[in-house]
């Protein structure tokens, strides 16, 4: 499955020990979280359930839409306005993954993570050697993802391996509605249904160090920010597209397309890359030919074309918060 959006989130974890966390987060990536380390479980508590009603709310894209019967109430996603998240600051305050230390004095990790009710938040446990049977308990019985033991000597990287997992589980768990949505369209193709699209996806947030992304249509064309604060745009088109847009220009005179062009872009070499952000008039037709651009064609169960486009120069750069600046103040935040 592929989130709707991602972005790096925040880490809150909980232990007695501050200084063990403190050593813990600076061996953790630096790059894809910042990090929230308590050693007090009432303030820890506080903060999740203050920030659980404060950020990332899915309701922030569904807007309301004409019922078809007075007694119903209807609401559409906004998918196309799902990018104006890279414009909140906020947004990296959301809380993804509590790690959590099972012995704790007054009060053990899974008594405290029973009172996290919120789903599509990961909790992780820490724990010793002989509380691992409790652990173990605690997952089957769903109230942990995942249990980590502190005296592994490889702790580190099983937990920033762990983390980056649960991040992904986070966002899942916020698009899976979309995602549902997306699957029940009939013969509107979309290509984050296709396994083959999913791996050409994940490969191309790895070749360009994609830090956080954004769904822009339903077929699946996304907007993509690297570490570095670049732009990049992943254009996608399913076979009805590519050929709705070839009759818009197939009968225009050679000044606008050549017969050549019309040929490699009726046999979906080329594909239209053209998207308008922040409310810019769409061109037409005529105005097409710069936007056409070589595209890979993703066979799966059906065909889908896709283009990379880097540093679209019609997105407002200037309104686009990074993460680096974001952590300039919220690395590790101790409390």
């Amino acid at each position: 499955m592929i989130p709707i959006y991602s972005y790096p989130t925040t880490i809150l974890f909980l232990d007695d020990n501050i200084n063990y966390l403190k050593h813990l987060s600076l061996h953790l990536p630096r790059n894809c979280f910042s990090f929230r380390l308590y050693s007090n479980p009432a303030k820890a508590l506080d903060y999740i359930l203050t920030n659980h009603h404060t950020t990332n709310d899915p309701r922030d894209y569904w807007r309301s839409a004409d019922p078809v019967h007075l007694d119903s109430y209807v609401v559409e996603i906004d998918i196309p306005s799902l990018y104006h998240k890279c414009y909140n600051p906020d947004r990296f305050q959301a809380l993804s993954t509590i790690v959590i230390d099972y012995d704790m004095p007054g009060i053990n990790g899974i008594d405290f993570l029973k009172k996290i009710q919120f789903p599509g938040i990961q909790k992780i446990l820490l724990t010793g050697e002989a509380d691992a049977h409790v652990a173990n308990e605690a997952f089957n019985k769903g109230l942990i993802n995942q249990y980590l033991r502190k005296q592994d000597p490889n702790l580190e990287v099983l937990l920033a391996d762990a983390l980056l997992k649960s991040q992904t589980s986070y966002f899942n768990h916020l698009s899976f509605a979309v995602i549902d949505a997306l699957s029940h369209r009939g013969n509107y193709h979309c290509a984050l249904l296709e396994k083959k699209f999913e791996k050409f996806f994940y490969k191309t947030l790895t070749s360009y160090n994609i830090l956080e992304y954004y769904l822009l249509d339903t077929v699946g064309s996304y907007l993509m920010i690297t570490s570095t604060n670049e732009i990049i745009i992943l254009h996608t088109q399913n076979e009805d597209q590519a050929e709705s847009y070839y009759l818009d220009i197939k009968d225009l005179d050679p000044e606008y397309f050549t017969d050549e062009e019309k040929s490699s872009i009726k046999n979906t070499d080329k594909i239209l890359c053209c998207r308008s952000f922040d409310k810019q008039q769409h061109p037409g037709p005529l105005l097409w030919k710069p936007y056409y651009r070589d595209a890979q064609k993703i066979q799966g169960s059906n065909k889908f074309y896709c283009s990379i486009e880097k540093c679209p120069t019609d997105l407002n750069f200037k309104k686009i918060f990074p993460f680096n600046v974001y952590t300039e103040n919220h690395r590790s935040i101790f409390d």
